[in-house]
């Protein structure tokens, strides 16, 4: 004779909730004996909704406590097995399966469920407490992130039963950055938790996500501090006390924040450390250490870790991975490592792989084209160069470093006319995109078309090069009076003029050199010393 099936009571607690109850609810129909949520007040459809889909709705006072409310709902559990969720949850029916292989595991008190949240399925689970058997003396402990698992082990040790990780799937649809705005869920948060830690001051868990909305609300050097209390408490405890998830969520957290506040060197340490030694080294640690020895420029163990974090990324872990890991950020920093190290090939092949992503690619593609720039390659870096602008118009960075490539060859100059013209169509008021238009003009010997961007350079940045400039294309003119500014440093504008007139040279602006030689004793009185190399450079031809 068949063993009676064993009845699943789903418990879920609500407040103002009509936006998803239902689906919730939806979600579970078919698997649950008994469904009861436990309402703290909600003045929508919330309680309407729930009853049309069967539930039994008991109301409870809130009391800034969601131990307290999750223990009012198990009141009410008349099932073998409570799976507890909350109203923003549900359960898939493609994994009601798999739940059912859970209820029927006698030697499982309980499982940790893999939680997704919606739109970031790709980064990975949370592992969170939510099925368990319904005895005696299972009951919840914290204001928030509440924990029943150490009552439940407690409960079911003399049977033997363990805690598990569950193959269930959880979605989560409520910590979207919109939902987060409008329930105010940081201030709420961090506000139980201050109440929480001042009554459980020994619970890492609890000190790890007040440093987690410290950080969220703006404290982060508050929040790192939290954050090394729970690592104390953490690695002071028996491994057998030390939850994997708690430890893989600590170490990631702890290590990203540190990043974030540029403590490189501690975030060496920490994963020396015997508590993140004593398990895996994720993707993501990986990758902050691999940032962080970067900026440290230990370049070769930046590589290492950078590509580490690669070929594990999608290793699925117990927590969620860090999502910049899976965009070209990995693959740009690798590829800036294997520059460093001379190893033109790998960074090569990092870029590209990088560029394949479909996120963050625009930081990687202009660091690409200046690899390329110096390796000799220009079209090439123009050709990544004109992919960017025509992504984001507005991308002054690669209008800049594009000019400058076009800029940097006389082969180049009509192209640099078209893509700085362009540029300042795009972008008039920015200063590195005027003067490499005036450059490009006067370059291409249009120098009454580039002298007010020169005159307006160097009233607004004055400096040698835009003074001299403004002299040589003024020269270039006819019917101009020399400009002069008797506080200049003649000695400086002379030098700035030479270069001026070298790149004239350069780039084959003979009926410019010409006019300007032709024109020397104009100036001088101006710039002496670049008179004097202008008639030596005449005695010369001569």
């Amino acid at each position: 004779m068949s063993a009676p099936p064993l009845t699943l009571t789903v418990c879920v607690i609500a407040r103002n909730e009509e936006r998803f109850i239902g689906q919730c609810l939806a979600s579970i129909a078919g698997l649950a004996a008994q469904v009861v949520v436990l309402d703290t007040g909600s003045t929508d459809r919330t309680v309407e909704l729930a009853r049309a889909a069967g539930a039994e709705v008991h109301p409870f006072a809130w009391v800034d406590d969601f131990a307290a409310a999750r223990n009012a709902a198990l009141d009410h559990a008349r099932g073998q097995w409570v799976l507890m969720l909350d109203a923003d949850e549900e359960l898939p029916p493609d994994q009601h399966a798999s739940l059912r292989e859970h209820l029927a595991d006698n030697t499982a008190a309980g499982f940790r469920l893999p939680l997704v949240n919606v739109g970031e399925e790709a980064l990975g689970a949370n592992h969170v407490p939510r099925l368990f058997r319904n005895v005696a003396g299972a009951r919840y402990v914290g204001r928030i992130h509440e924990q029943v698992f150490p009552s439940l082990l407690a409960a079911t040790k003399a049977a033997g039963q363990t805690a598990k990780l569950g193959r269930a799937r959880l979605l989560h649809h409520g910590y979207s950055a919109a939902l987060t705005r409008e329930r105010d869920k940081v201030a709420r948060n961090l506000q139980l938790l201050v109440k929480a830690v001042a009554e459980r001051p020994h619970d890492a868990n609890l000190r790890l996500n007040l440093g987690l909305e410290r950080v969220r609300s703006g404290d982060l050097d508050g929040g790192l501090r939290d954050y090394a209390e729970a690592f104390r408490m953490l690695a002071a405890a028996p491994p057998a006390e030390v939850s994997p998830e708690l430890r893989e969520t600590l170490l990631t957290q702890y290590g990203t924040y540190l990043l974030r506040a540029g403590r490189l060197a501690d975030v060496e340490a920490l994963f020396a450390t015997p508590l993140a030694q004593a398990g895996p080294r994720t993707a993501s640690m990986l990758f902050t250490l691999g940032l962080a020895r970067w900026q440290l420029r230990e370049f070769s163990a930046a590589a290492d870790a950078l590509g580490e974090a690669l070929s594990n990324r999608n290793s699925p872990g117990l927590t969620p991975a860090l999502a910049d890991l899976h965009t070209a950020m990995p693959h740009h920093f690798l590829a800036l490592c294997r520059r460093e190290l001379g190893d033109s090939a790998g960074a090569e092949a990092a870029f590209r792989a990088g560029l394949g992503t479909a996120r963050n690619t625009e930081a990687a593609r202009l660091d690409y084209a200046r690899f390329l720039a110096q390796q000799r390659r220009p079209i090439e870096a123009l050709e990544q160069l004109h992919e960017s602008v025509s992504t984001d118009a507005q991308n002054a960075e690669a209008w800049v470093l594009g000019g400058n490539v076009a800029l940097s060859r006389p082969e180049f100059l009509e192209f640099a006319l078209d893509w700085t013209a362009e540029a300042f169509r795009t972008l008039p008021t920015d200063p590195r995109v005027r003067e490499l238009r005036a450059e490009a003009l006067m370059l291409s010997q249009q120098s009454e078309a580039a002298l007010p961007l020169w005159r307006e350079e160097a009233t607004i940045k004055p400096g040698p090069r835009a003074r001299a400039a403004v002299l040589l294309c003024e020269l270039c003119t006819e019917g101009l009076a020399l400009t002069a500014d008797p506080a200049s440093d003649r000695r400086a504008d002379s030098s700035a003029a030479l270069a001026w007139f070298r790149r004239w040279i350069e780039f084959g602006a003979g009926a410019a050199v010409k006019s300007v030689a032709e024109k020397r004793d104009r100036i001088r009185d101006v710039l002496p010393e670049f008179a004097a190399v202008l008639d030596s450079v005449v005695a010369d031809a001569a």
